[in-house]
């Protein structure tokens, strides 16, 4: 939203987010939609993410009734809709940070160490284009990896950047200094993690500086609820040593530490639903 498209939406979404009432399903609906209608718009995707982050509802019945909401809006408007809900607590990529976002989208281009949920990620996303391609063509779409890296470097360099740069960037990032996090637990079990807590720390790290930052990032070793034995290594910190100092890092690592457990039974798998 801007002064051009739906500009009511964005001083809406202003006060809503001064009076706390951003996750109200219907003001959802409506500020989405309202872009929707303002690019003229007559099919719609929408990507619902399930957890206490999201704004469709921190389970997937909440997100199923709020995805028919959704349907039921946009056909009153004659713009057809597909839903797909997703349940993000245990994370997509494999990593938590800004740095790590963008490893995983070089892994995937590259085709190369890929993690069990990154994969399951990247296949949820396929499937996602290839429904949307069905619902606006009649046609199914057979999307490549080299289709995505091809239309990545496009949009870079339509931003005035390039996939070398890219590359670079990332190389950078692969070769910062990491320090191993194990499981404290003591005793074996499913690892648990809150992934909002590792995010809320990582954000209020890049809050201590200036711009853009980068300070720090963890890639998982292990994925949400596989066995894990006490002691075990289960993630890596990642950090810019230009940014952080050793009294910081020892400080770093007990915080991050703190954020993995064990569960006595693992969580069922949820699949990707398609509304």
């Amino acid at each position: 939203a801007n002064q051009e498209f739906a500009p009511l939406d964005k001083d809406l979404f202003l006060y809503r987010k001064n009076l706390g009432l951003l996750q109200i399903p219907s003001l959802v609906v409506a500020s989405i939609l309202s872009k929707k209608i303002a690019c003229g718009l007559s099919h719609a995707g929408l990507d619902i993410r399930v957890g206490r982050g999201g704004n469709f509802g921190i389970s997937y019945e909440e997100a199923r009734e709020n995805a028919f909401l959704f349907k039921e809006v946009a056909a009153l408007l004659n713009i057809e809709v597909k839903c797909f809900i997703t349940h993000c607590d245990k994370g997509y990529q494999g990593g938590i940070g800004r740095g790590e976002s963008l490893l995983a989208l070089k892994k995937i281009f590259e085709g190369y160490d890929m993690p069990g949920n990154l994969k399951n990620h990247l296949s949820e996303c396929k499937k996602m284009s290839t429904e949307l391609g069905i619902m606006v063509n009649s046609i199914t779409m057979k999307v490549k990896e080299s289709d995505l890296k091809l239309e990545f470097d496009k949009n870079l360099i339509a931003q005035g950047s390039s996939y070398e740069a890219f590359y670079k960037l990332t190389e950078g990032i692969e070769q910062q200094p990491h320090i191993d996090i194990f499981l404290g637990s003591p005793i074996d079990g499913y690892l648990n993690f809150d992934i909002y807590k590792i995010r809320d720390f990582i954000v209020e790290l890049q809050q201590n500086f200036i711009g853009f930052s980068d300070p720090a990032g963890i890639m998982l070793v292990k994925e949400y609820g596989e066995f894990s034995a006490k002691g075990c290594l289960v993630a890596k910190l990642r950090y810019d040593p230009s940014l952080i100092n050793e009294i910081n890092l020892s400080q770093m690592v007990e915080k991050v530490e703190s954020f993995f457990s064990v569960m006595n039974e693992p969580i069922s798998e949820k699949t990707m639903e398609i509304i």
